[in-house]
C-alpha cells in the first residue's frame, strides 16, 4: 500500500507543509517557514557536506534549488508528519521517474520557525 500526500498534524503543521512545498520547488517557502538562522544536517551523500554550510533561509533555498536543478521531475510526498509546539517529524517519499526513495526529517523550531533539521534518506520500498 502506498501512502502519499498525508496532511501533517499538530500545532506547527504549517511548517512541515511548507517544508514539503520547499522541496517540491517553492523556494520562497524557506523565508516563510525558517528562523533567521537554520541548521540542516543531511545523512545522504548527495547533499550532506553542502547542507553543513547552510545557515540562513536564503542559503537553504539556494541549496535546494541547486539540488533540484539536476533532478527534473523530483516530487516529494508526506507519508506521516506530526508536530508539537517545539519539534516535529516527517516521514516522506520522493520519486523521479523510476527512482523511489524515502526518508525521515526531524525538526526543532522557535517562535519564528524551523531552526534545526536532521534528515536521513534511504532507498526503501515506498509505502512501507
Amino acid at each position: 500500500m502506498e501512502h502519499n500526500n498525508t496532511t501533517p498534524q499538530g500545532p506547527r503543521a504549517v511548517l512541515l507543509t511548507g517544508w514539503t512545498d520547499l522541496w517540491n520547488g517553492d523556494l520562497a517557502q524557506a523565508s516563510r517557514i525558517c528562523a533567521s538562522t537554520v541548521r540542516v544536517r543531511f545523512g545522504g551523500r548527495a547533499i550532506g557536506a553542502l547542507g553543513d554550510k547552510v545557515d540562513t533561509p536564503r542559503e537553504l533555498a539556494d541549496l535546494i534549488g541547486d539540488f533540484r536543478s539536476t533532478r527534473p521531475g523530483l516530487t516529494y510526498s508526506v507519508v506521516e508528519a506530526r508536530t508539537t509546539e517545539d519539534w516535529g517529524y516527517c516521514v516522506w517519499n520522493a520519486s523521479m521517474g523510476d527512482l523511489r526513495v524515502g526518508g525521515i526529517d526531524t525538526f526543532a523550531y522557535d517562535e519564528v520557525g524551523i531552526t534545526n533539521v536532521h534528515s536521513v534518506t534511504a532507498e526503501r520500498p515506498m509505502g512501507l
